[in-house]
């Protein structure tokens, strides 16, 4: 995780840290990594579904990160790590009925 990106994501308050761990790698363990590697208190992740998964499969991965929580779609923004990943979290907010795509330039920019 980049120095600039951690800074900023170390500021943000009233906010639930969560993440989806790359395809086929254990939620879990990359939450582990994602802790200790960033020193920020993530609280959760799930697996990032496939770009070719059906909605019903979209909206399923969203519910297993966000249903303990009970946070609604709209309370949530995602951020892409890169651009590849900015349609599938474009559909994912589709599916999950979730608040928006955050430009991850635009938003880890200082300011």
């Amino acid at each position: 995780m980049p120095a600039a990106v951690r800074a900023h994501l170390a500021q943000t308050k009233a906010c639930h840290l969560l993440a989806l761990a790359p395809e086929g790698e254990n939620p879990a363990l990359f939450l582990k990594e994602l802790r200790e590697v960033s020193t920020l208190p993530f609280i959760g992740a799930a697996e990032m579904p496939s770009p070719q998964a059906h909605w019903q499969m979209l909206a399923a991965a969203l519910v297993r990160v966000l249903g303990p929580l009970r946070l609604t779609g709209p309370a949530v923004a995602l951020i892409a790590s890169n651009r590849s990943e900015a349609t599938l979290c474009a559909s994912l907010c589709t599916a999950g009925r979730l608040a928006g795509v955050l430009d991850r330039d635009a938003y880890f920019r200082p300011a």
